[in-house]
């Protein structure tokens, strides 16, 4: 439970530093050469789009590093009580913990210690999952809607070739290819977001508790997440807005609640609605 809070943590941070990912760069010229050079007349800096780029990989590496997320092979045939992810009989399984290795990470080891340990562990889990008895483990259910190709995670557009780790690539190239990569996630996220998307027993013994215990009014029906976009509405309001909330006010939307910051940060004044600003 601990360790899969940790990762729900990241993948916030990880959100919200994707979707600055772009502001630093077009906040001033493309070209300019100048980084962390203050301004004279108006006291900032300026950032150039390669140099914001990395920047926001450090934000985003030092808060895999800081939540020190690993799991095993063993771990997660431990989870489903056989031994799917690595052999079941001799040359019967997923062989996950091989394809593991052959990404570059430790055998056995999902790695997301880094962003270039999750893109290695990305690479290794679609390679395995993309076999026949993956289609085995779908069809009695420990999967779900994972594999399936319409609905589940998309490969298309990650690339190992892209790691950090790389003189040859570019920290732009990175964070792009990664940008790029989560845009395809697009209807999966709806899904699982919209309670579409069938978990399977994996997923379910991994999220599902861990949602309800920290976001509530979500439940579970059928291996689906239900109410997670309420539920996700409250957690942003109490944590952007109001601490001691458990609910975002009737009527007010994720875009007041994000307007209400901006007035604050710029408005003086002492109101509370999306209108006004605070003392």
């Amino acid at each position: 439970m601990k360790k899969a809070k940790r990762l729900l943590a990241v993948l916030l941070a990880a959100i919200m530093i994707f979707s600055v990912a772009v502001v630093p760069g077009y906040a001033t010229n493309l070209s300019s050469d100048n980084f962390r050079q203050p301004n004279e007349s108006k006291g900032f800096y300026w950032f150039t789009y390669e140099q914001s780029c990395g920047y926001l990989l450090d934000l985003l590496d030092n808060l895999l590093k800081d939540a020190n997320i690993t799991m095993t092979c063993d771990e997660l045939n431990d989870m489903v009580g056989v031994n799917l992810f690595t052999e079941i009989t001799p040359g019967i399984g997923l062989h996950l913990d091989e394809k593991l290795e052959n990404a570059g990470n430790p055998k056995g080891l999902l790695d997301l210690r880094s962003i270039d340990g999750v893109i290695r562990t990305l690479v290794g889990v679609f390679d395995a999952l993309d076999g026949s008895l993956a289609g085995f483990a779908n069809f009695i259910g420990i999967l779900g809607d994972l594999i399936d190709t319409s609905k589940g995670l998309n490969p298309t557009g990650l690339n190992k070739e892209l790691q950090r780790q790389y003189n040859t690539v570019s920290d732009k190239e990175t964070l792009e290819m990664l940008v790029n990569w989560l845009c395809n996630q697009k209807v999966f996220l709806r899904d699982v977001v919209s309670g579409q998307f069938n978990l399977g027993s994996l997923l379910s013994g991994l999220l599902i508790d861990l949602l309800v215990d920290i976001l509530p009014g979500v439940t579970e029906e059928d291996g689906k997440i239900k109410n997670l976009d309420i539920g996700l509405k409250n957690l942003l309001y109490s944590m952007l807005i109001d601490e001691t909330a458990t609910a975002i006010p009737s009527g007010m939307t994720i875009d007041d609640a994000v307007q209400q910051l901006v007035n604050w940060a710029l408005i003086e004044g002492t109101g509370t609605s999306a209108a006004t600003g605070a003392a």
